[in-house]
């Protein structure tokens, strides 16, 4: 009896929000992602065709490799990039806003986009 209602107050305490962010790396090299949350920074190496994911407050993405970030900065946006300009093909590669469901993939002209959100309520990406 005391265990269940330690187990249901523990369910009725606020919870801190937490964001799962997930990044793949398409690139063909190694990368370092870094992942900004609540004063934390969190950096792990991804490998050619790998998939991580991020667990933390909603933060910011960036890539640590500059060999990689020189790549994004020369890439050449796509058609629908030339008609929108910067907002659909910007080359950044720092300070990009990640939020819970946020998928991203770092492509290998090395540019770090946002693909997808998973939906509210969504599980399973």
């Amino acid at each position: 009896m005391k265990k269940s209602i330690l187990l249901l107050t523990a369910l009725m305490v606020a919870q801190p929000a937490y964001a799962l962010v997930k990044v793949t790396n398409l690139s063909g090299a190694p990368q370092t992602v870094i992942f900004s949350s609540a004063g934390n920074d969190i950096s792990r190496v991804l490998a050619p065709n790998a998939t991580e994911h991020f667990r933390g407050a909603e933060g910011m993405l960036a890539l640590g490799d500059a060999a990689t970030i020189a790549r994004a900065k020369a890439a050449k946006p796509g058609a629908m990039g030339e008609l929108l300009g910067d907002l659909v093909a910007a080359n950044r590669t720092s300070r990009i806003p990640a939020a819970d469901g946020d998928i991203f993939v770092v492509w290998p002209d090395g540019r770090l986009l946002l693909q997808g959100r998973k939906p509210k309520g969504s599980y399973s990406w």
